[in-house]
């Protein structure tokens, strides 16, 4: 059986200053789109706590990216149908998150 990113082209993406090639289920605009938050939440994160390991905003990041996620989940308990769309879209940001995160390991 084929997995959804088997017939995908890798995507290259910048995040914090280096190149990555991703290869995901998503369109590769939509992977831009996340490793482009991803790097704007990186930015933002390394200047409110510097450090110089690249380890520890990282993980800091993912820490706060999670947050987001557990407040999203949240407010979808107490949805209104016009953040549905929103929520799919975020929803779709965490699974390729995820996977960037997977081919990491």
């Amino acid at each position: 059986m084929n997995s959804p990113t088997e017939n995908k082209p890798a995507v290259n993406v910048l995040i914090n200053d280096k190149e990555y090639q991703i290869q995901g289920a998503g369109e590769a605009e939509f992977i831009q789109r996340v490793a482009n938050y991803v790097d704007t939440r990186m930015s933002e994160i390394s200047i409110e706590v510097p450090t110089e390991e690249t380890e520890d905003l990282a993980i800091l990041t993912a820490l706060n990216i999670a947050h987001e996620l557990f407040i999203c989940r949240e407010n979808k308990e107490n949805e209104n149908p016009e953040n549905e769309g929103h929520n799919k879209e975020v929803g779709s940001i965490i699974q390729t998150i995820q996977e960037l995160l997977d081919d990491e390991e």
